[in-house]
């Protein structure tokens, strides 16, 4: 087991990212932000048998990550109001034993919208928690979504981070090296699974077929179709789309009058998070925004490197 060590998490709406020091390199892994419920039956009636993967947590019995896949009507919307607050031990436990675990130290974030509300909650529902039989202790930290991006960027004096996650899209704002609450918000409902909404509709309506959204994310990462065994080429498509959903965010995010001067003169323009795959390359090159090299990873990096700065290693 790997004790005493520092660890870092990026839960967000679709996936969960953290990382930790293993052979003295940062190691970044993720798996599905997916919690089902099980009961006694499955969706087919038949008796759910108890295996190692199955979580105890407040008398309940979950799965979570990939094998909560498996139970779709089970699964419990990461939208559910307070889902963060109310499964952030069981996703903490899934990253303790699938890595065999016991961090001392444990980062968390929140997006901008609700840092303020929630940050203490978190702190104290994650610091201390019961989960299948067990007792764990971890000092916790909290930060706001982007704060690991800047972080990763070089921490810029004068910088706008936008993170594009599954659900939201967070600008984080830093004037002379200190965020600037007034010019920081979150955006609901703008991130990657608005593109990927998209992409279902097209998909219905010119071939008549439903997909997923991890199916249309995949369209999206490699502008091609599957059906009945043949290769249908859509990147034109795919790349007009990600035009089109690239000046939604940014038009959205300059509404806000304020940030609009700013954005012009900032010393860098970061954009990360899962949504920057998704992000138009001509729209990057003519607004000058950076994208770091693992731009889904950018946060968790960036934690880490902040962990380590307040453990003093």
């Amino acid at each position: 087991m790997k004790e005493n060590i520092l660890l870092a998490t990026d839960i967000g709406y679709g996936d969960t990212k953290y990382g930790f020091l293993e052979d003295g390199k940062l190691t970044v892994k993720k798996f599905p932000t997916a919690i089902a419920r099980v009961t006694g039956r499955d969706s087919f009636g038949d008796y759910i048998e108890e295996d190692n993967e199955l979580i105890a947590y407040q008398g309940k019995n979950y799965y979570v990550g990939s094998k909560a896949l498996n139970y779709p009507d089970r699964l419990i919307p990461t939208r559910t109001p307070d889902f963060n607050l109310t499964y952030s031990p069981l996703i903490l436990y899934k990253i303790f034993k699938q890595e065999d675990l016991k961090p001392r130290m444990v980062s968390l974030s929140l997006s901008i919208g609700e840092f303020k509300r929630k940050k203490e909650s978190m702190k104290k529902i994650c610091s201390k928690f019961f989960v299948n039989g067990e007792y764990f202790e971890q000092e916790i930290f909290v930060f706001p979504q982007g704060i690991g991006i800047w972080k990763i960027a070089g921490s810029p004096q004068n910088a706008i981070v936008i993170d594009i996650g599954h659900n939201t899209v967070d600008v984080l704002s830093i004037k002379n090296g200190t965020p600037d609450r007034e010019l920081s918000f979150g955006i609901d409902n703008m991130g990657t699974s608005n593109i990927a909404t998209e992409i279902r509709n097209f998909i219905f309506q010119k071939f008549n077929e439903l997909i997923t959204e991890h199916e249309a994310k995949e369209i999206l990462s490699t502008g091609k179709f599957m059906l009945y065994r043949k290769e249908i080429p859509l990147t034109e498509m795919v790349e007009d789309l990600k035009k089109e959903y690239s000046e939604k965010v940014l038009n959205s995010i300059l509404q806000h009058t304020s940030l609009k001067e700013f954005f012009k003169r900032a010393e860098k323009v970061i954009l990360a998070g899962g949504g920057a795959y998704f992000f138009s390359k001509e729209t990057q090159k003519e607004y000058g925004i950076e994208i770091p090299p693992r731009p889904e990873f950018a946060n968790t990096e960036g934690f880490f490197q902040i962990l380590s700065e307040i453990s003093g290693g």
